[in-house]
């Protein structure tokens, strides 16, 4: 929110003229508590992919981490994020044409990353979900990565061949032909 807008808001809902300096501090102070509270929501990922994997056998939730402090107080960094639910694979294998499209996309926030994410299409011409991923970075063992467990996720081994679209961007064509 622009400072002359909350300054206007101030002013007319309290009735005080608030200098600008200190709208400037409040507002950060309230971006940073924010951002505190999205950090948090990184360290849930353990309980919720214990919770997934209870309720939703045949799901597969990959979660990875760096310990850069050796220190077992300090919670370790968030790597990459891996999920896939039992239904979509079958719903995959009995419903939806031959055709996987996957891309990614930029998270904003207080913490980049990348959002990976594989697609088909049913019976419909639909989008129908496949998985999804996130990921700091993106870059070519990143995509092996997420392509290598998806292949392994939905058989597509053993099951049928299949088209698969990207936009060749960072690394996905360098991760398909091993797979």
């Amino acid at each position: 929110m622009n400072i002359e807008v909350l300054s206007s808001i101030v002013l007319r809902s309290c009735g005080v003229n608030v200098p600008k300096h200190t709208l400037y501090r409040a507002k950060r102070y309230t971006i940073d508590i924010g951002f505190e509270d999205h950090k948090q929501s990184y360290n849930k990922l353990y309980r919720y992919g214990y919770c997934l994997r209870e309720r939703n056998p045949g799901s597969s939730i990959y979660l990875s981490t760096i310990r850069y402090n050796p220190d077992p107080n300090v919670l370790a960094h968030f790597n990459r994020f891996f999920l896939s639910f039992h239904a979509q694979n079958i719903g995959y294998l009995e419903g939806c044409k031959p055709f996987i499209g996957l891309d990614g996309c930029h998270l904003k926030g207080p913490h980049e990353s990348i959002l990976f994410y594989a697609i088909a299409l049913d019976a419909n011409c639909m989008v129908y979900p496949l998985a999804l991923g996130v990921c700091e970075i993106e870059y070519s063992n990143i995509w092996k990565w997420f392509v290598a467990l998806l292949h392994e996720h939905m058989g597509m081994h053993e099951r049928r061949t299949m088209c698969i679209m990207t936009d060749r961007q960072k690394g996905i064509s360098g991760a398909l032909p091993e797979c």
